[in-house]
């Protein structure tokens, strides 16, 4: 699956794209957990201070999302 990896904080100034383009391994959901899909990501103050480094950065930043559900874990299914 696609997503935007942050591989290590930077100042902003110096490295105006600090994110990359990868692929990654697709997840399979524990048996209580979903799997969802992003179809569209926003970046937001919190993330730009992930990478500068004056918070603890996610290696998937994810603040603002749109979500789909893809898989659901076996518990999840009994739910819905």
């Amino acid at each position: 699956m696609k997503a935007m990896i942050l591989s290590g904080v930077t100042d902003l100034l110096i490295n105006s794209e600090p994110l990359s383009e990868g692929d990654i391994t697709t997840p399979t959901p524990a048996k209580d957990q979903i799997l969802i899909r992003i179809t569209a990501c926003g970046v937001s103050h919190t993330e730009l201070e992930e990478i500068e480094g004056k918070n603890t950065p996610l290696l998937l930043p994810y603040h603002t999302r749109t979500p789909d559900s893809r898989r659901c874990g076996r518990d999840r299914r009994k739910r819905h």
